[in-house]
């Protein structure tokens, strides 16, 4: 298990619980079935498979606007 993954995962259920008021632990739940090979949740996949897409859609967004901001227009061209 890599504690980073995990630190990160367990992160973003804090942040979607405290934005939205809901308990949710999809993102937890995906890595625990990517680690998992015999067990896995009792959670419907697809809600799982929608909630690690768009945390790492989220991550894409920032990382691309970390690179607008720091790159200059020379270099990205």
């Amino acid at each position: 298990m890599n504690f980073s993954t995990w630190f990160n995962q367990f992160i973003n259920d804090v942040i979607i619980t405290l934005l939205t008021g809901e308990r949710s632990s999809y993102t937890m739940t995906g890595y625990f079935n990517e680690l998992s090979e015999n067990e896995k949740a009792e959670r419907p996949s697809a809600l799982i498979d929608e909630t690690v897409k768009f945390v790492r859609a989220i991550r894409k967004y920032f990382m691309g606007l970390l690179m607008f901001q720091f790159v200059s227009p020379f270099l990205r061209h």
